[in-house]
């Protein structure tokens, strides 16, 4: 799937290890069409296949949901405000918003190029 090959290599990139210093987590970003799984441990980032996830993929702690693929790449990228999308409904999470924000805050690292 495409949209997993972009999120996957855009995440790769602009993981920021200082800014994901405070986070120990295993995170789905859910944007309705798939889920890709990511797990933050020790300031290193790990992205697992999507449904079926790989057989070492660790449970999601906490699921993002975005209403739909293009919400999800414009909030990592940071083109989109994540306070915005959640006041109309495209951004939510079966976990704390503030921790939501510190997710979204991990991928800050401008895009090489």
């Amino acid at each position: 799937m495409i949209e997993i090959e972009k999120l996957t290599a855009l995440l790769g990139q602009r993981f920021d290890p200082d800014a994901a210093s405070e986070l120990d987590a295993a995170i789905g970003l859910n944007w309705g069409t798939a889920e890709l799984r990511v797990a933050v441990q020790d300031r290193v980032l790990s992205i697992f296949s999507s449904t079926p996830y790989a057989a070492n993929a660790p449970s999601a702690e906490c699921v993002i949901y975005f209403a739909n693929f293009e919400v999800a790449y414009a909030l990592l990228i940071g083109s989109a405000n994540p306070i915005e999308a959640f006041m109309r409904g495209d951004l939510r999470s079966d976990g704390y918003l503030l921790w939501v924000f510190r997710v979204l805050g991990a991928f800050t690292k401008p895009r090489p190029g």
